[in-house]
């Protein structure tokens, strides 16, 4: 059987690290405003943002960098991230991951314990 991660377990994997990182500033300001590369949402609605506001722990806004900057124009408790063309990834929580070895495995047809050449052609076909 072949397992393999979701696109949308790696794109949920990745804005818990960022955010972690961004949740040691937290703990010195009481708000974020994360922008200046893409941002994955896992979304599949708006798959992309602009920025992402953080409020009092939680996130308030993902979105249009404008609109984040309209909601926390004129408060000095936010801390601004510019994220300098780096990505944001929603819910990375790995610790220890491989990713190039992850995205290679996403693009290879696992062919393990196919014993027929039959089965190969169907697993083929089902990519």
């Amino acid at each position: 059987m072949c397992r393999f991660l979701t696109v949308q377990a790696v794109k949920t994997a990745g804005l818990s690290v960022a955010l972690s990182v961004a949740g040691l500033q937290a703990a010195q300001a009481d708000g974020l405003l994360i922008y200046g590369g893409p941002i994955y949402t896992a979304n599949d609605a708006a798959p992309m943002a602009e920025a992402v506001l953080v409020d009092d722990g939680m996130i308030r806004y993902v979105g249009a960098l404008a609109e984040a900057q309209a909601q926390a124009e004129g408060r000095t408790d936010i801390t601004r991230i510019d994220l300098d063309g780096a990505a944001l990834f929603p819910g990375f929580t790995d610790s220890h991951a491989h990713l190039y070895g992850i995205g290679m495995r996403e693009m290879t047809l696992n062919l393990e314990g196919v014993a027929r050449s039959q089965t190969c052609r169907t697993a083929w076909a089902n990519i």
